[in-house]
């Protein structure tokens, strides 16, 4: 499984969790509407602050990812380059 798969799973893992949490605390603690209004927007709040974070998070990674490639590739195509024109300059 890859990394981000897991993290994936992890991430909707915590989701599920905070909104059965959420549920379970409206059910369970009386609380005035306002209290329980205010809960909900904080926690709804809070859980869209962490995907977002988390999607920042594989966002960057997957961006240093790209670079990596990129460099790789431009190092290979030096490199392709470089060989060519030594095989070029030993046979003339």
């Amino acid at each position: 499984m890859s990394h981000q798969n897991r993290w994936a799973e992890i991430a909707s893992a915590f989701a599920i969790g905070a909104g059965i949490g959420a549920v379970l605390g409206i059910l369970f603690a009386p609380k005035s509407g306002e209290d329980t209004r205010e809960f909900i927007r904080s926690s709804t709040r809070d859980a869209v602050d962490s995907a977002l974070a988390q999607g920042q998070d594989w966002t960057r990674s997957a961006q240093r990812k790209v670079e990596k490639v990129r460099d790789s590739l431009q190092d290979a195509a030096d490199e392709g380059q470089h060989a060519y024109r030594q095989a070029k300059n030993a046979s003339s």
